[in-house]
């Protein structure tokens, strides 16, 4: 389904599940949409479908310039007001992730509690490089060479093993204004700071990451644990993607949201 925000941009979103609480979830960047894969997302958040009202939303991609992680936020915001979403249980992940920590910072009653997985407040070494080298590969307009170096950084060596041959698959995916967004995405992400700003998040907060995200890295990890003394889960394994990884990632979100 389709929002149309008040700048005339565009958002598409999921919506499923049947219970009485909202839950919303804000994916990473990605250079095809996710929302194409109804079908797959719904199974996957399957164990949510009874006691939730589950929303994934993308991000506006009809931009011709930049689109800041703070602009991105507060075109979700609208569409969760227009949707008279509220007090909501957030999962952001990765890029999402970002996205969610603007909103519990500027849009206070959207949130109930959070959940930041693989993501961080602030760059550092490791996520400069990443991003940099994403916008760098979409600007080659070469979709095989970003998705492989995508692949690499995203996902544990195991796991790109264990499905090679759907990431051989998906590699060769990616138009022309694909690949134009995920840059323009990735410039987002590599100018994103928020860390000065976390002291107002004032909702319950939940971080997960890898000692071995490639992305984000550990250190944005543990800056966020840090700076919002809160409840956390480290994980030794996996990479950046432990959310895809972990096929028990979701118990704790459903322990978190129940506290």
């Amino acid at each position: 389904m389709r929002i149309i925000l008040k700048n005339n941009a565009e958002i598409d979103y999921l919506h499923f599940g049947s219970g009485k609480k909202l839950f919303v979830i804000l994916p990473g960047i990605c250079l095809l949409s996710v929302v194409n894969n109804d079908e797959i997302i719904q199974q996957i958040f399957d164990d949510f479908c009874k006691d939730y009202q589950v929303y994934l939303f993308t991000y506006n991609n009809n931009f011709l310039n930049s689109y800041s992680i703070e602009q991105m936020a507060n075109d979700i915001a609208e569409a969760m007001r227009q949707l008279n979403i509220e007090n909501a249980y957030i999962f952001g992940a990765s890029q999402g992730g970002m996205i969610a920590q603007i909103l519990a910072i500027q849009h206070k009653d959207l949130v109930k509690k959070v959940v930041l997985t693989s993501t961080l407040s602030k760059q550092n070494v490791v996520s400069a490089e990443v991003f940099n080298e994403w916008k760098r590969l979409s600007d080659l307009g070469d979709a095989i060479k970003l998705n492989q170096y995508a692949f690499s950084k995203i996902y544990s060596k195991d796991y790109l093993i264990r499905y090679k041959d759907a990431f051989n698959a998906l590699e060769k995916m990616g138009t022309k204004d694909q690949l134009i967004n995920f840059g323009k995405n990735a410039v987002a992400c590599r100018n994103f700071n928020c860390f000065d700003q976390l002291n107002k998040i004032t909702c319950p907060v939940f971080v997960i990451g890898s000692r071995k995200d490639s992305v984000t890295s550990i250190e944005g990890t543990l800056e966020l644990i840090e700076a919002l003394k809160c409840k956390y889960y480290i994980y030794d394994d996996y990479s950046h993607a432990v959310f895809d990884e972990d096929i028990n990632f979701h118990k704790h979100l459903h322990q978190f949201f129940k506290e």
